[in-house]
């Protein structure tokens, strides 16, 4: 039988130091993947229909489609100034799968904003996957990509990040962590309800 007038003794302050432990070893990865999220690499795009030597294009007005590389977060923000007539996007697909001849099946693309109407503006977080061998971006409104609006940068060997386990990682990576606190949750207070 628990004395319940002596809760706090050595058995409560073990189960309670136990508790904390556990939240602390599930609290590592998720404080790890907000960090991580900040660490993403900013790419500012913006749709242009005044290219020098295209119909239509992007120009990159923020950081460098160079500075991209496989195993990393990128945070792509893209305009469609309202000084333009038409709609654009942005799609996004490895290299190696980018269409010779500028017309890339979209089906190819790993992720895309919506179309922007002039005056419209929008963000893209993506993970650039280890497999990459370049990250290639074209507007696949109508032919703009034929008519010049595509980007493209290839790796190097050694520009990979890996994580060190050789798996991607997802979007949300500290949603495991959130599971592990609830269950941790749920197993304090039904520690906390056997002892009292």
């Amino acid at each position: 039988m628990i004395d319940k007038d002596n809760r706090d003794g050595p058995r409560g302050a073990r189960t309670g130091m136990l508790i904390a432990a556990l939240m602390v070893a599930a609290l590592v990865p998720l404080a790890a993947s907000v960090v991580g999220h900040g660490d993403a690499t900013q790419v500012r795009l913006e749709a242009s229909e005044d290219c020098p030597d295209a119909t239509y294009c992007y120009e990159v007005t923020e950081g460098s489609m160079d500075d991209l590389a496989a195993g990393e977060e990128v945070h792509f923000t893209f305009v469609n100034p309202e000084s333009n007539d038409l709609n654009h996007n942005v799609y996004v697909a490895d290299l190696a799968d980018a269409s010779d001849d500028r017309d890339t099946d979209p089906s190819a693309a790993e992720d895309n904003t919506r179309n922007l109407a002039p005056g419209e503006e929008t963000s893209l977080e993506f993970f650039v996957p280890n497999g990459f061998s370049g990250v290639y971006v074209w507007c696949d409104v109508g032919v703009h990509e034929s008519q010049g609006m595509y980007l493209e940068t290839a790796f190097s060997e050694d520009a990979t990040t890996d994580s060190g386990d050789g798996q991607e990682t997802s979007d949300s990576p500290g949603l495991g962590a959130l599971a592990a606190l609830t269950a941790l949750g749920a197993v304090a207070v039904g520690l906390h309800r056997r002892e009292t």
